[in-house]
C-alpha cells in the first residue's frame, strides 16, 4: 500500500469537500461532518487492513 504525502491528502480531502456541496447540496456544517466522517472510516480501513497482514 502506497503512503500519500500530506499534500495530497489534502487535495483529496477538499475534493471530497467540494464534491459534498455540489453533488448532494450539504452545507457547509454539513460538509465538513461528512468530511471527517470519510476521513475516519478510511483510517479504520486502512488499520483493518494493516493489522491483517
Amino acid at each position: 500500500m502506497s503512503e500519500i504525502s500530506y499534500f495530497e491528502a489534502k487535495e483529496l480531502t477538499l475534493e471530497d469537500y467540494e464534491d459534498f456541496i455540489e453533488d448532494e447540496g450539504f452545507t457547509p456544517n454539513q460538509v465538513i461532518a461528512a468530511t471527517f466522517e470519510d476521513s475516519v472510516l478510511m483510517m479504520k480501513k486502512v488499520i483493518r487492513f494493516m493489522s491483517q497482514l
